[in-house]
């Protein structure tokens, strides 16, 4: 998210999201994967419901709330914001030791 806010051309942006397009995916597969471990087999069907709904649910919620953010900061700076929000995410799971719960 970083180099977002270095990037001074379109093909940097466009390289740039797809290396980002890449890495959510891969990131959603283990934890697809981690959510499938974790759970009770009598619970699947409605935790995956759930965590779908909600899943499905982020990206309109987070448009709206970048769209926010942008009318009132500069677009440059929300891409720090960005790798700052992620970086907390990774602490925060990084802590988390999902081999003890498996």
């Amino acid at each position: 998210m970083l180099l977002f806010y270095f990037a001074d051309h379109w093909i940097t942006l466009g390289i740039l999201l797809a290396a980002r397009t890449t890495t959510i995916t891969m990131t959603n597969i283990v934890y697809l994967a981690i959510r499938q471990e974790t759970t009770p087999n009598h619970l699947l069907g409605r935790v995956a419901g759930t965590t779908s709904m909600i899943m499905k649910l982020a990206v309109p919620i987070g448009l709206f709330i970048g769209g926010i953010w942008a009318e009132g900061l500069p677009i440059a700076p929300i891409f720090i914001l960005s790798a700052a929000i992620v970086l907390f995410n990774f602490i925060l799971l990084k802590k988390n030791k999902f081999e003890e719960t498996v």
